[in-house]
């Protein structure tokens, strides 16, 4: 079978053989997604047709014809073989390394494995970054059955950027995390996590006014926006820093590691295959099957 590629890291996207293809219309388009969504599990034909024509009971005949339609154009753009009816509805094959969300999932695990320099870490969470083209499945914010997905994809994405900014941190580059940190605060103003990484990045940077001053809105905003306090943990890093204390200093270099090949990136996202003979986890319940 030619190679696949689907992409759910801002508008949907398939590529086969390298050439990306039209998907054609908004439900055509929503149809791939939904089976995206749960990759490797029967979606019944029933949720299909209540997630595509949501609070529109009156169209479900046609809908569920429709559907079947729909699944017959998407057998002949990525093979039979892909999107296959396993009573009560369908399921789309996915491999490990078919779909965006599952490789950026895999290497944001690699870059959390212990051992890794900090410059190892950025490099992984880099190439992480660079599978986003926009919010995760971006056409899809209003549909109740993608925002669930949407929003852990868009988390996790946040949490790699933090992740990053440790590493950063780690590697000697208090610089250059101001700079970040201080952009995705604006981005994500109730994370305390980034905030505690600007005060640090500052503090490092020689600029411990500024460190303080960035604790101050922070605070602000929290009062502002939810009407609390900064965590205890927030308020102890700021204590931190009119103390100066050595805790908040950069850790000593690591000795340099033997020279040895570096680990392959083993992309293991955890999208289990379709068994051949042994039943398939059905992703919700339904009555009508696929054909």
């Amino acid at each position: 079978m030619p190679s696949i590629e689907y992409g759910l890291l801002g508008s949907l996207r398939l590529e086969v053989a390298g050439c990306e293809l039209d998907l054609g219309g908004a439900r055509r388009r929503g149809l791939l997604a939904r089976l995206l969504a749960d990759p490797n599990r029967v979606v019944p034909l029933d949720r299909l047709v209540d997630d595509l024509w949501p609070a529109d009971p009156a169209a479900l005949p046609v809908a569920t014809a429709t559907v079947r339609s729909y699944v017959s154009h998407l057998r002949r753009l990525v093979g039979r073989d892909r999107v296959r009816t396993v009573p009560p509805g369908y399921v789309l094959v996915v491999g490990p390394a078919d779909l965006d969300a599952a490789r950026f999932e895999a290497m944001v695990d690699r870059a959390r494995s212990p051992g890794l320099a900090p410059a190892e870490v950025v490099a992984l969470l880099d190439r992480a970054e660079g599978l986003w083209r926009g919010p995760a499945l971006a056409e899809f914010a209003d549909q109740a059955w993608a925002r669930p997905l949407a929003e852990r994809l868009d988390r996790r994405r946040v949490d790699a950027r933090a992740d990053r900014l440790d590493a950063l941190l780690a590697g000697g580059r208090p610089h250059d995390v101001a700079a970040e940190a201080a952009a995705l605060v604006q981005a994500h103003p109730l994370d305390e996590r980034l905030w505690g990484q600007l005060l640090v990045a500052h503090y490092r940077s020689g600029r411990q006014a500024d460190a303080l001053r960035a604790y101050e809105r922070a605070r602000r905003t929290f009062r502002d926006e939810i009407g609390i306090e900064p965590s205890p943990r927030l308020r102890a890093l700021e204590e931190a820093v009119l103390r100066q204390d050595p805790s908040l200093d950069p850790p000593a270099p690591a000795p340099a590691p033997a020279s040895t090949p570096a680990p392959a990136l083993a992309l293991t996202p955890t999208l289990a295959p379709v068994p051949t003979t042994a039943p398939v986890t059905t992703a919700g319940a339904g009555a009508r099957g696929g054909r």
